[in-house]
């Protein structure tokens, strides 16, 4: 007979900042560029600053939307994106640094 084993539930982790207008990107692929980060908010209307942040394992973005309603807006039309084989990770950021 096997070993059980036990299964642990993994929860979707929600990170807990109140809202604000500025928004992280995360799970970016390393052949995504600039431009396509431009383009997914093409639609949804611009950010007013977007930094991209390159480390040697992940690529990570922030993005500064003019009303906290465009930046949810944001959340809601980005979050799950499909982009270059990745899906994108969107929720409020705090509002220093940017």
């Amino acid at each position: 007979m096997g070993v059980k084993r036990k299964h642990k539930r993994r929860h979707k982790r929600r990170h807990k900042v109140a809202p604000s207008r500025r928004i992280f990107i995360g799970n970016i692929g390393f052949q995504s560029t600039i431009n396509d980060l431009w383009n997914l908010f093409e639609d949804i209307g611009f950010p007013d600053q977007l930094v991209v942040h390159s480390e040697r394992t992940k690529i990570y973005a922030f993005a500064r939307c003019s009303t906290v309603g465009a930046a949810q807006f944001a959340i809601s039309w980005i979050d799950g994106y499909l982009m270059n084989g990745r899906k994108l990770k969107v929720y409020f950021a705090q509002e220093s640094g940017l």
